[in-house]
């Protein structure tokens, strides 16, 4: 997904490339466009974005793993890197088959 500008959720039911885009940007537009209400603290706005992206890395196998923001605000702009960083289990154990247990063709 593309940086989504908190600023721009003001206007969820009307999010469209302009404002984001990506393989997993439907499903976060989903989520912005159910669950935006006005007057949204910047926490709230944060969470609500954050909530978004997940939903685009977990129903979307080319959506990355971790949350970055960009919080755009009339003093600047605010870089949030890994906001949720997905943590990726090591191998349980590895697997050892004996020679020739597969035909080779």
């Amino acid at each position: 997904l593309s940086p989504v500008c908190l600023g721009s959720l003001r206007r969820a039911a009307n999010i469209n490339a302009e404002y984001m885009g990506g393989s997993g940007s439907l499903c976060a537009m989903a989520v912005f466009e159910s669950e935006y209400k006005e007057d949204m603290s910047k926490e709230e706005a944060m969470d609500l974005v954050q909530k978004g992206i997940l939903s685009g890395i977990t129903n979307d196998m080319g959506s990355g793993s971790n949350v970055d923001l960009v919080v755009i605000t009339k003093d600047g702009a605010e870089v949030i890197r890994s906001r949720f960083k997905t943590i990726i289990p090591a191998k349980a154990k590895e697997i050892k088959f004996p020679v020739g247990t597969t035909p080779v063709f």
